[in-house]
């Protein structure tokens, strides 16, 4: 009996740091996405939106969604009609910028193509126990259409020692709404996950980004995500600023993201290969 007893202390004692270790903050992610979502419907709610349409406010909200894609596209004197080739990676052969319009003879078309691929690897650290290994595939194409993934593997050291870890990710079909010499820009539909050791969650994901080439060797990247994952709400913004050396480029910046009310943030470091 007494050998028993002390065989059931000794297995606490070695579950007690995974039972911590549900506190940290990618278990409140977890929390978060999986909580059941028990809002009551509003009606009187709908009803006042559909009077604010009214004295319209709904058409100003129209404007506001449309201005962070129509000003750019207007900004950089885009036609619809242009089509851009890619240079093998930004500023290849001595460009000053990195994205010319299809020339119209074979010659002129030497070295470019119709598509570009951006494969890049990075990690960020809070240094405060949160590390975040992180992972990006971009396809873009000279129809602007193009297809992106990304993954991101959190673990999280708590104060017990112990560690908890999560993976993150989203995957999106694109479009390039704006385009110039020096500057690409996307937005682009999709979805968020997560796996929490074989258990998925999934949601909806906005996305909207850019790239823009000032001068070389020089990349600044933006990107913006909305959307919901599970039953909570998520946002993420991240800019990067990074130096080429040819189709290699390392950079370094800041991520930060919301889920639900919890935040995981942190600067980064990474390198990306164009090709």
């Amino acid at each position: 009996m007494m050998r028993a007893l002390v065989a059931v202390l000794v297995l606490l004692l070695f579950a007690f740091p995974c039972l911590h270790a549900q506190e940290g903050r990618l278990q409140r992610v977890r929390e978060e996405v999986n909580r059941p979502d028990d809002k009551p419907s509003d009606t009187g709610k709908k009803e006042d939106c559909s009077s604010e349409d009214e004295d319209g406010s709904g058409e100003l909200l129209g404007w506001l969604f449309l201005a962070p894609f129509l000003l750019p596209h207007a900004a950089l004197h885009d036609d619809f009609d242009q089509v851009r080739l890619f240079p093998w990676y930004p500023y290849a052969g001595g460009q000053n910028g990195s994205f010319p319009l299809d020339p119209q003879d074979e010659a002129g078309r030497k070295g470019l193509r119709g598509w570009s691929v951006q494969v890049s690897v990075e990690d960020g650290n809070d240094f405060s126990g949160l590390n975040r290994v992180g992972g990006r595939l971009f396809l873009d194409t000279s129809t602007r259409w193009g297809v992106q993934a990304r993954v991101d593997s959190f673990t999280e050291r708590l104060s017990c020692g112990c560690l908890d870890d999560l993976l993150l990710g989203s995957s999106e079909l694109t479009f390039r709404f704006a385009q110039g010499e020096s500057v690409r820009m996307h937005a682009g539909l999709g979805a968020n996950f997560m796996d929490d050791h074989g258990r998925s969650r999934f949601g909806f994901n906005f996305t909207y980004g850019a790239d823009v080439f000032p001068v070389r060797p020089v990349v600044l990247s933006l990107l913006l995500d909305g959307g919901t994952l599970g039953s909570a709400g998520l946002f993420h913004v991240r800019g990067t600023v990074g130096a080429l050396w040819k189709n290699w480029e390392i950079f370094t910046g800041y991520d930060y993201r919301t889920i639900g009310s919890t935040d995981l943030q942190g600067p980064l470091v990474g390198l990306r290969l164009w090709f």
